[in-house]
């Protein structure tokens, strides 16, 4: 089942990381923790690299949390590295229009503002 655990970074940026499955259930564990997680004005990574299925429940859990940061003057992107199948889901749904999808985490921190 799902897991997530954070690393600020700095006091502007904080990396997300969830592992395993985001389908119901999964996403049901985690979806709570994610929204404090990505609470404030603060930039957000969030680290798909271990993700083994996404649904469209996480791809809404997603979505929904990235506005709201949005909103409080944050941005979240996302880093999929070499997951073939979570960066085809995001394409196919257009995620990627709306929360930046990166291989490189490195590249994903140069995107967001300082």
């Amino acid at each position: 089942m799902a897991s997530i655990s954070c690393k600020d970074v700095s006091d502007k940026l904080r990396v997300i990381t969830l592992v395993d499955r985001m389908d119901v259930q999964g996403t049901e564990k985690i979806e709570g923790k994610l929204g404090e997680l990505a609470e404030g004005n603060r930039n957000i990574v969030v680290d798909l690299r271990e993700v083994t299925f996404l649904s469209s429940v996480g791809i809404r859990a997603l979505v929904a949390n990235g506005k709201k940061l949005k909103t409080a003057g944050g941005k979240m992107v996302i880093v999929v590295g070499e997951n073939a199948a979570v960066m085809k889901t995001l394409k196919t749904t257009v995620t990627d229009a709306l929360l930046p999808v990166f291989v490189k985490q490195e590249d994903a921190i140069a995107s967001l503002p300082s």
